[in-house]
C-alpha cells in the first residue's frame, strides 16, 4: 500500500464531494480510490465524524482562510475586493454547493458552513467600511455581495463561465460605487 499524507484525504474528499456528492464520503469509497487500507483511514481520522471534521477545517483554511490572506496583500480597498471576487470565482462552484447541501443533513459540516459564511461576511464587510460605508452600510453590502455570490453558486449549471465572469465583474463595478442609498 502506498503511504498518502492527510491532505490527499482532503483533496480526494473535495473532488468526490464535487462530483459524487456527499453520499459517497464514505470510508470504503475513500480507501477504494486513494487505494488504501481503511487502517490508514482509521490512524489519520479514527472515524468518520473526525474525517468530515478534519475535511470542512481544510475546507476552511483554503476557501475563506488562504482567500483573506492573499487578499490582504493587497493595500487598496477596492482591488482586494476585486481579487477576493476573482479567487471566489476561480474556486471550486460544485464543491460549494455540495457542501452547503450536506450543511442541511449533518451537523459539522453545518457549523462550519455558518463559521465561514460569518467569516467571508466580516471580512467584505471590512472591506466594504475601507471603501468609505458606514458599519450598517458596509454589514448590508457584505450581505448583498455574499448573497449575489451564493445565488450565482445555485444558478451555475444555467450560467456560462463568460457570463459569469461578466456578472461579477458588473458586481464589482457597481459595489464600487459609495453613494449611500
Amino acid at each position: 500500500m502506498k503511504k498518502i499524507e492527510k491532505k490527499d484525504w482532503f483533496t480526494e474528499g473535495l473532488k468526490v464531494l464535487a462530483t459524487e456528492g456527499f453520499a459517497k464520503i464514505t470510508i470504503d469509497n475513500l480507501c477504494s480510490i486513494l487505494k488504501v487500507t481503511k487502517g490508514s483511514f482509521y490512524h489519520h481520522f479514527g472515524n468518520v465524524d473526525g474525517y468530515i471534521e478534519s475535511l470542512m477545517k481544510y475546507w476552511l483554511e483554503e476557501n475563506t482562510l488562504s482567500f483573506i490572506e492573499r487578499s490582504n496583500k493587497i493595500n487598496d480597498a477596492d482591488k482586494r475586493k476585486r481579487i477576493l471576487y476573482e479567487m471566489a470565482i476561480m474556486s471550486s462552484i460544485k464543491e460549494e454547493q455540495a457542501i452547503r447541501a450536506w450543511g442541511y443533513s449533518n451537523k459539522i459540516v453545518s457549523s462550519y458552513v455558518q463559521r465561514v459564511d460569518e467569516m467571508r461576511l466580516n471580512y467584505v464587510a471590512q472591506i466594504e467600511k475601507k471603501t468609505g460605508f458606514n458599519n450598517n452600510e458596509a454589514r448590508n453590502s457584505a450581505l448583498m455581495l455574499y448573497s449575489l455570490l451564493l445565488g450565482i453558486q445555485q444558478l451555475s449549471a444555467s450560467i456560462r463561465e463568460d457570463e459569469y465572469k461578466e456578472i461579477f465583474n458588473m458586481i464589482i463595478k457597481l459595489s464600487n460605487r459609495h453613494e449611500s442609498v
